[in-house]
């Protein structure tokens, strides 16, 4: 039973100081990779430690919607850098733009955040 609590918490630390790394980065595409990278920790997490016989399901629920909802950040990445050639969260030109597209944007980042948030409205 220790073992099982010193997995837990080690696979916390590697949630906790990736989530760091990834929110220390200058370059959009690096802290896309690196919080993407925080979905494997915690499908482990799902997966070793849940109660449910439904952990497998939920772990699968969980890196599906992580998937789906990550795909357009890379889109937006993607686009960011074709238009302004720069993938910088320092100087970014999409800051001053303010059209209806940012909007758009700006709600598809959002959702890249949330789908890691256990939300009732969201889950099955």
């Amino acid at each position: 039973m220790r073992t099982f609590g010193k997995v837990y918490v080690f696979l916390l630390w590697i949630i906790f100081i990736r989530l760091i790394l990834c929110f220390r980065r200058n370059n959009f595409f690096l802290f896309y990779f690196g919080f993407e990278f925080v979905v494997l920790p915690i499908f482990f997490i799902m997966l070793i430690f849940g109660y449910s016989v439904d952990r497998v399901l939920a772990s699968l629920y969980m890196f599906l919607y992580t998937l789906f909802t990550s795909l357009p950040f890379l889109l937006f990445l993607l686009y960011s850098d074709s238009v302004f050639h720069s993938l910088s969260l320092i100087y970014n030109e999409l800051s001053l733009r303010v059209d209806v597209s940012y909007y758009w944007w700006a709600l598809i980042m959002l959702l890249v955040f949330m789908v890691k948030y256990p939300i009732y409205m969201l889950h099955l």
